[in-house]
């Protein structure tokens, strides 16, 4: 019951003082490191699939940049330009109490990126965590109507309203990659980290994005599901059709993205 009350009542105010808690806290303009970093650069983005098994060391010094997804940043150490992201701040919390959070604090803050797509998780935050990171918030909000999985009498049932980042059409997207200083006008996607942190890395014109671990299904690498065990149901599900409508954008950018996850 208590959980009941928590995500119809509180959840709605939460969110959307946690989207203006955001706006305080987030970068005010892009970092000159980011340019470097990603610009006419080949980059790795890793996420934890078991698709990351089928790689060896070497696959990784093909690359200029990698950017770390979440609980993958356990694998890293690979070259010397790596960064960490997430959407999700309670996984990042999770990853706060393992040993290899040590590395996201030496990679350090201007390279260890959070856009939290879950506004309400700002709140009640540790000092390594508040501090330690680069945030970005959504440029845009509103708020979005969850329901209930099963449906009564052929209608679902709302769970709540939850204020949440606004889905970007080619309108956002154009207006996004405009943008001097993207982090004035940032979208953040659903369904996974790797689609918000394609955004990040592509808007300084890499010559190349490929993906690894990005598998969107249930399974987790064997390197990591130790630490993060795979879920019983597939919450990427929308991932696959969200990547090609990237892909498809960028790719009139003159920017390569492919997910060597498939391959």
């Amino acid at each position: 019951m208590l959980r009941k009350i928590y995500w119809a009542l509180i959840v709605p105010f939460m969110s959307f003082l946690g989207y203006l808690k955001l706006k305080s806290i987030s970068e005010k303009k892009d970092y000159l490191e980011w340019r470097e970093s990603f610009s006419a650069k080949k980059v790795l983005i890793v996420g934890t699939g078991p698709s990351l098994d089928n790689v060896s060391d070497e696959y990784f010094l093909n690359f200029d940049t990698i950017v770390y997804i979440n609980h993958a940043i356990k694998c890293s150490g690979k070259v010397k330009d790596e960064y960490f992201f997430s959407t999700d701040v309670d996984v990042v919390k999770g990853i706060a109490d393992k040993p290899y959070f040590k590395k996201i604090e030496t990679i350090g803050k201007v390279k260890s990126i959070l856009a939290p797509i879950f506004f309400q998780q700002v709140f009640f935050l540790k000092g390594n965590i508040k501090k330690g990171f680069s945030w970005l918030v959504a440029s845009e909000a509103s708020y979005k109507i969850h329901r209930v999985s099963k449906s009564f009498f052929d209608f679902n049932f709302p769970v709540t309203a939850v204020f949440w980042p606004k889905q970007p059409d080619i309108k956002g997207l154009d207006i996004w990659f405009s943008q001097k200083q993207q982090v004035c006008f940032f979208p953040v996607v659903e369904s996974t980290s790797a689609l918000s942190a394609i955004l990040f890395v592509a808007k300084y014109r890499p010559l190349q994005v490929s993906l690894i671990g990005c598998d969107f299904g249930v399974g987790r690498s064997k390197s990591i599901v130790e630490d993060c065990p795979a879920h019983n149901v597939n919450v990427f599900s929308e991932a696959r059709n969200k990547f090609n409508y990237i892909k498809n954008y960028l790719s009139n950018k003159n920017i390569l993205l492919t997910n060597e996850s498939w391959s």
